[in-house]
């Protein structure tokens, strides 16, 4: 389990946020809040590259802070918003970078680093890309042989910043039903930054509002997401609209209006 008990951060002497506090044990966790409010700083102090001023943040119980760079990769993968690479590596050589916390210093990978590799390619389904340059390819595909590296690393928990940032509908789809996978048949622990609260619904099983210097609310992603609590996190107004299976969807009120009218 990743806990995290009444963290706050401060950089260049800005309080960033104060007293979050939430857990994951399973599932899928999504931050949602506007630019600014600090999901990235968060996501980067749960790995422990940011040192926060107040709070703790326990990962099976042992403080971040005392693990080593190593001991973290080989329990947490993270992936930022942008993975820039300043030489040509085929995919096969990205996703194989995955194993790196497995890899002694100065060792070279193993057989069976190869071969969690290969598997991470077929699981994700971009084996047919493995002899392509990585620097080549759609964001798209840049996107899916990032989410095979980390699959490689064999971690329990997994971190992504904005995993679907810059995506089309359909390479955004392919990405959440990924994450869907990954939680549901290989039991990964996910916690996620996103932007689009109809994504979020489709994956995530709890959601955590990060709201400036407010309280962050944190709870079940359908009993979360309610007009009151979007409109104080996002400082405009919402309609939610129930299909007849009780999936929410998520309109801005002003087209909401808008189709009405048009109706």
């Amino acid at each position: 389990m990743i806990e995290i008990k009444n963290l706050s951060v401060e950089l260049d002497k800005r309080t960033i946020f104060e007293n979050v506090s939430f857990s994951i044990g399973n599932g899928v966790v999504a931050i949602l809040g506007l630019n600014g409010c600090g999901k990235t700083t968060l996501l980067k102090t749960i790995v422990g590259l940011i040192k926060p001023q107040n709070g703790e943040i326990k990962v099976d119980n042992k403080n971040i802070f005392t693990l080593s760079r190593k001991e973290i990769g080989k329990k947490i993968a993270y992936l930022p918003q942008e993975y820039p690479t300043y030489f040509s590596f085929t995919v096969k050589e990205m996703i194989l970078m995955g194993r790196t916390p497995h890899i002694d210093n100065f060792k070279f990978p193993s057989k069976h680093d190869f071969e969690v590799a290969q598997n991470s390619a077929k699981e994700i389904g971009i084996t047919h890309l493995q002899n392509k340059y990585f620097t080549h390819l759609s964001g798209g595909e840049k996107k899916l042989v990032l989410i095979s590296m980390i699959l490689a690393q064999e971690t329990e928990y997994i971190i992504l910043d904005e995993p679907t940032s810059f995506l089309d509908l359909h390479n955004s789809m392919i990405i959440i039903d990924k994450i869907n996978k990954l939680a549901k048949y290989h039991n990964k622990k996910i916690i996620i930054s996103m932007h689009d609260i109809n994504q979020t619904l489709l994956c995530a099983d709890n959601v955590l509002l990060l709201n400036g210097h407010e309280i962050p609310r944190f709870g079940n992603t359908y009993n979360l997401i309610t007009k009151d609590n979007l409109s104080d996190l996002y400082k405009m107004d919402f309609e939610i609209i129930n299909d007849k299976n009780k999936i929410k969807y998520v309109i801005p009120s002003t087209y909401y209006d808008n189709i009405k009218t048009t109706n």
